[in-house]
């Protein structure tokens, strides 16, 4: 599935292949998080990381006091997808949002919206990111913009060499270098 509509133009290619992201789907797509908000990650995009909000509880409800998604739902899909944006891009390095600013324009109501995030532009340590919640009638309920930074960690903290543990990267590493 392709963008909504065109205003990802200008959105980055996540690194990688094809196979690449479906591994990232696969370990990312399972954090801990993500099934608590009851949400789906879809990375089949080479520019889009999706994701969408598949099992809605009481706790999703509430929104201006209506069955509309609440905004601490909204606020923890929209930092979700930027952050597996920013894990992404970065290879698998510790990421973090240093920066979300979001904009609610109309109650969500749909069942299944989807958000969808993209890079716009990457620096070696931050990626600024966009995104748009997908209400049931194709049109965004929501925006956001944000900022993803490397983390720097020291070597105890994470995997052996300073980098996550969310893939063993040594493989596309070894892509890269060639």
């Amino acid at each position: 599935m392709g963008l909504s509509t065109t205003w990802a133009a200008d959105a980055l290619s996540v690194p990688g292949t094809a196979e690449d992201r479906a591994q990232w789907q696969a370990r990312l797509g399972a954090m801990p998080i993500l099934e608590h908000l009851g949400a789906a990650l879809d990375l089949s995009d080479e520019r889009v990381v999706r994701l969408a909000l598949v099992r809605r509880t009481r706790a999703h409800t509430g929104g201006l006091g209506t069955e509309a998604l609440n905004g601490a739902i909204i606020a923890g899909l929209m930092d979700c997808a930027m952050s597996v944006a920013g894990i992404v891009h970065f290879r698998g390095r510790t990421c973090g949002t240093v920066q979300l600013s979001i904009q609610f324009m109309k109650p969500v109501r749909a069942a299944q919206p989807v958000v969808e995030c993209w890079a716009v532009r990457r620096s070696s340590s931050v990626v600024f990111l966009e995104a748009r919640l997908i209400d049931g009638d194709g049109r965004p309920s929501v925006m956001a913009t944000g900022m993803v930074g490397v983390a720097r960690l020291a070597k105890r903290d994470s995997g052996t060499d300073g980098r996550s543990n969310w893939l063993n990267t040594a493989d596309l590493e070894t892509r890269d270098a060639a």
